[in-house]
């Protein structure tokens, strides 16, 4: 069976920079929906870290087959 749900978690931090680029963002949801994926959600997390890294903010999008 082939999934028809797709989750792609993407860590801020490194991907950004200390500046949110929305063009980045905007350019991950493009390559996603060309390769025939439909965004259906999305949402950030921050995560305590476990080491003295502290806290990750993580993006997550939510696709569906098209």
């Amino acid at each position: 069976m082939t999934p028809t749900i797709k989750v792609v978690k993407q860590s801020i931090k490194g991907w950004f920079s200390t500046n949110f680029d929305e063009q980045a963002v905007a350019t991950e949801i493009q390559e996603q929906e060309n390769l025939g994926w439909l965004l259906v959600s999305s949402y950030g997390i921050a995560t305590s870290g476990l080491s003295s890294r502290g806290t990750t903010d993580t993006l997550v999008f939510i696709y569906r087959k098209k």
